[in-house]
């Protein structure tokens, strides 16, 4: 009898006109390739059928789920609709829009041509030479000169920063502007616009509700970028975690709750099985496909059946997020960051970064050097990821004190775990490598082998490293390649009586498994650390040694 009132229900509210709902969006969760949006509408329940107008093209039909608490959802549809160009209202709205954003950027070049002139002025008062001598007045004129050398300086240096913040704001002005002239374009053409209206049956039902609807849309997606500042001593890392989040899908996101998510729904949830294998005999006239050949075929059926399922519901979790920094969750086998705060993020060509968060990491700053191939000392920062969150694989801009540095990539880190950040090379400190002895030890009377002996001398100079210990001097690892033979014929010593090689495990693991040995050497401040080493390989002399 319920079945039957249920059906009743649902030709009762497909015979009636749809009611429009205003269903702004609520939360959109990224994926690398996709993104998962959710609106939400108040209703008042009751049978009836409603229409959610306007959604973008995008949107894909069989990713629609719809909810309400309190009412039975007996029927979903998304429809295909084409506008012959865009409503009046949308693009009454992107010229209000334009006007905008061309005021603002005209109040911004004015600035920078004020500041400009400023600059111009600040920088001819430079050219004012102190007073001659022999005159009188230079002692009040060299000091007046001086005072006014340093403040002129210290202005010149602010309004350059200024000027180039300004700068930058100006061009994403002109990005956005852009945007919103191709948009505006794109109206007046003959292509239209696609959009796709979603119905809803609801049957049952009383008073005031949410209705939830929930849609994957392509042409969006996100990456981990970071900043990494280290202090002058090197000793604190602070880690500003960013994301660039990009989307084209047709519909802007303003001010939603947004998460970024790891996760692939596109690429399906269910894995590929293996592939039946039948034998039979050939016909007598043909000869047996070869075995290549059937793995082939085997090939080309597997992947030509292969489907692409969704699962939908991986992401309907809700959790607080904390006031200040993104939250992370496991999402069983993906992460989840949860921001603190609404974002934006435009429909457009050009990405949007956001905010995740930001670290205080302690760091033990090292120096290191592999003077066989390179002839700097670089400076590296072991530390480990006290954040809450998962460090996903990135590029990362790296700053030391002031100084911007460049580009680094960061491999993936999980929270408690230990990484090596690379902080760049250290001027003041110079490395050479030179060769003491090189030469071939024939075989002796009761040997059948001969000896390759080689020697070096590596010194490291100190003229003011940036990482030092209360004396001055800075600790530097001397990395080498030490040979290794794929034949037990063949023999390799290393012999270093005055600086013996690190015995500590992590360097043994590095020596076992890659043959590189580190010694530790002292480079006092103004001064030199020497360390020499020999090494041999011994052989059968009618062998002929080569390396690979």
């Amino acid at each position: 009898m319920s079945a039957l009132i249920t059906l009743a229900a649902v030709f009762t509210v497909a015979a009636q006109d749809p009611e429009a709902l205003s269903a702004p969006i609520a939360e959109v969760t990224v994926f690398p390739g996709s993104a998962l949006v959710r609106r939400h509408a108040q209703i008042d329940l009751g049978a009836g059928r409603f229409v959610i107008a306007g959604l973008p093209w995008s949107m894909d039909p069989d990713s629609v789920r719809v909810r309400c608490a309190g009412a039975e959802v007996v029927g979903t549809e998304a429809r295909e609709r084409f506008l012959p160009k865009l409503p009046e209202a949308r693009l009454e709205e992107l010229r209000v829009k334009q006007r905008g954003l061309e005021r603002e950027l005209r109040a911004l070049q004015d600035e920078l041509e004020l500041q400009g002139s400023i600059e111009s002025h600040l920088q001819r008062s430079l050219e004012t030479a102190p007073a001659k001598p022999g005159d009188k007045a230079q002692s009040v004129s060299l000091e007046a000169w001086s005072k006014n050398l340093a403040f002129v300086a210290g202005e010149l240096s602010r309004l350059r920063a200024a000027r180039r913040e300004l700068q930058g704001r100006a061009e994403e002005l002109q990005v956005r502007i852009a945007d919103v002239q191709a948009e505006v374009g794109r109206s007046g053409a003959n292509e239209g616009v696609h959009l796709r209206d979603v119905y809803v049956d609801l049957a049952g039902g009383a008073g005031s509700a949410q209705l939830d609807l929930e849609y994957v849309v392509g042409g969006a997606g996100w990456e981990p970028l970071y900043d990494l500042r280290a202090s002058s001593d090197g000793r604190k890392i602070e880690l500003g975690y960013r994301a660039n989040v990009w989307q084209r899908s047709g519909e802007d996101w303003n001010e939603v709750e947004l998460s970024l998510s790891t996760a692939a729904p596109r690429l399906g949830a269910q894995g590929p099985d293996p592939e039946p294998i039948w034998l039979s005999f050939a016909p007598p006239a043909r000869p047996p496909a070869s075995k290549e050949v059937r793995r082939v075929r085997g090939e080309e059926r597997k992947y030509k059946d292969r489907g692409d399922a969704r699962d939908d519901d991986a992401e309907n979790e809700e959790f607080d997020a904390s006031r200040y920094q993104a939250q992370a969750e496991r999402q069983g086998l993906s992460m989840r960051f949860r921001l603190a705060r609404k974002e934006s993020v435009p429909s457009r060509r050009d990405p949007s970064s956001v905010l995740v968060g930001q670290a205080q990491l302690e760091a033990t700053p090292e120096y290191f050097c592999a003077p066989e191939v390179d002839d700097h000392v670089w400076l590296r920062g072991r530390t480990v990821n006290s954040s809450p969150w998962t460090l996903l694989p990135g590029q990362a801009a790296v700053y030391f004190g002031a100084d911007y540095l460049g580009t680094s990539q960061l491999a993936a880190v999980q929270p408690g775990a230990e990484f090596t950040l690379h902080l760049g090379l250290d001027p003041a400190l110079s490395v050479e490598r030179s060769v003491l002895e090189d030469v071939v030890l024939e075989p002796g009377m009761f040997s059948s082998k001969a000896t390759h002996k080689e020697s070096f001398r590596v010194r490291i100079e100190n003229h003011g490293a940036a990482v030092v210990r209360a004396d001055g001097s800075a600790l530097v690892f001397v990395r080498e390649a030490l040979p290794r033979a794929s034949d037990e014929r063949i023999e390799v010593e290393l012999s270093s009586p005055k600086n013996r090689p690190l015995a500590e495990a992590r360097w043994t693991k590095e020596r076992e498994e890659q043959g590189i040995v580190t010694w530790v050497l002292a480079a006092p401040a103004q001064g030199e650390g020497v360390l020499e080493f020999t090494r041999k390989v011994i052989y059968p002399a009618a062998a002929e040694l080569i390396s690979h």
